[in-house]
This record gives C-alpha cells, sequence and structure tokens, in this order.
C-alpha cells in the first residue's frame, strides 16, 4: 500500500504512550543516515512513526513496505526540497538565531519562510532547539523560549513540535514552567514532543511529563547519540 501523498488537515496524528523513533541522523550528525539503520529500527522497535533524513531514504522505505504488502508507519521527511509532494515533513529552527545559521546553513527569517510556504495539506513539524542554553552564544532566558514556541505554533499552524534541549542544561523548574505554561496559552499535550539528555534532572521531567499527559517522545536510535546521553527506549519505558 502506498503512502497517500496527501494527508487531509483534519486527520491528526495520534499520539501514543510507546515513544516516536528519530532516525534522522543528518539532523543531528554530518553523516547521512543509512538503510542499515532503517532496517534494525523497523525489526526491533516496530514503530508507528519515523523520521528520514532525505528524499532517497523515503522512497527506498515506501518500496520496502509496499514489497512486503505492509501498511507503513507515518513517514516524515527532513527538509525536503520539494515539500509539496511530501504528506509529512519537519524543519528545525533554534532559540538562538546564531545556533541556526550554524547548524542549518539557514537564518531563522528563511525558517520562516519555508514554514509559510509549506502546502496546507502538509503535516507539519517543528524542531526548536537551544531551550535554554545555546552552545555558542550561552544561557537563553526560559520566557522568550515560550514566546518563541508559542507563536511558532500559533501563527504556522504546526501539528507537531518537538523541544530539543541541545546543551543538556534544562531543569526540572524550567521544564515544569514551560511545558505547563505551553498548555495554559493554548498548546495541547498531543502537539508537543521532546528530545532530551539524560542528565540528573530527566526522571524528573519523565515522571512530570507522564503525570500531566506529555507522552510525546523522539527517541535517537544510534550508537553516537547514545553515547551521548541522548535518550533512548530504556530511558522512556
Amino acid at each position: 500500500m502506498r503512502l497517500p501523498r496527501s494527508i487531509p488537515r483534519s486527520i491528526k496524528i495520534p499520539f501514543q504512550e510507546k515513544p516516536n523513533v528519530l532516525t534522522d541522523v543528518s539532523l543531528l550528525h554530518s553523516r547521512e543516515p543509512t538503510i542499515d539503520q532503517f532496517h534494525k529500527i523497523v525489526a526491533n522497535h516496530r514503530p508507528h512513526k519515523i523520521e528520514l533524513g532525505n528524499e532517497s531514504l523515503y522512497d527506498y522505505a515506501i518500496q520496502y513496505f509496499e514489497k512486503r504488502r505492509q501498511d507503513p508507519p507515518l513517514l516524515i521527511v527532513h527538509s525536503p526540497k520539494n515539500p509539496t509532494i511530501y504528506p509529512l515533513i519537519s524543519y528545525r529552527t533554534s532559540i538562538s538565531p546564531l545556533y541556526q545559521t550554524i547548524t542549518e546553513k539557514m537564518t531563522v527569517k528563511e525558517i520562516h519562510q519555508k514554514l509559510e510556504e509549506a502546502p496546507r495539506c502538509a503535516y507539519k513539524k517543528l524542531y526548536v532547539t537551544c531551550l535554554t542554553e545555546c552552545p555558542v552564544t550561552g544561557p537563553i532566558d526560559v520566557a522568550e523560549t515560550l514566546h518563541e514556541v508559542c507563536r511558532y505554533f500559533h501563527r504556522y499552524d504546526l501539528d507537531e513540535i518537538s523541544l530539543c534541549d541541545t546543551c543538556g542544561t534544562l531543569t526540572y523548574e524550567n521544564f515544569r514552567y514551560l511545558v505547563s505554561s505551553l498548555l495554559f496559552f493554548g498548546v495541547p499535550t498531543s502537539r508537543v514532543g521532546f528530545q532530551l539528555r539524560k542528565t540528573a534532572d530527566f526522571p524528573y521531567m519523565r515522571r512530570y511529563a507522564r503525570e500531566h499527559g506529555w507522552l510525546n517522545w523522539d527517541v535517537v536510535d544510534t550508537p553516537v547519540y547514545r553515547q551521548g546521553s541522548q535518550i533512548s527506549y530504556e530511558d522512556i519505558e
């Protein structure tokens, strides 16, 4: 069964207590994602959603499931050159404009333009990095992050936002303030995910999230980022 090229905006992807899997190594590292990684993810975890770093891997995934006559999981393509032909797309932005320019080779304003130009029928996901600290410019006020995330969500009609603790300095207090304030300003729990690091505060953030219905997680399933203290399935389950 071929995944449709468009998804009606009225259809929302359900979040599950089973965490999502992020296989997009190109988003987080200089290497491109490999077919071997794709096979490992599908065989070991059977996720309901997989993110792919380029169009060619997306096309391979579609053919993989077609040959097996299986319904594919939801396949997201990161920053495609032609977003109009993909039903699920994602982009990355940063609270730090300088970090955004260095890592993505485009400005925050250019990301805004991409979100404006994305087709209305597409399922749009946005990663927001540098929640409370930028590796280049230093600490960031969590109130600024709250303002930016709310603006992105309401202005661009995003289906999903993934909050990324780039430096691993997000504290339990700031996490609780951020997610509770997002809910207060109309951002539902089902539309927000997390990509955190295994810090001393992580177990408390995970418990708070679980108790208050924030159950959507992005999990990096690569040896490089497991060694770098990114969360894995075991950390969520």
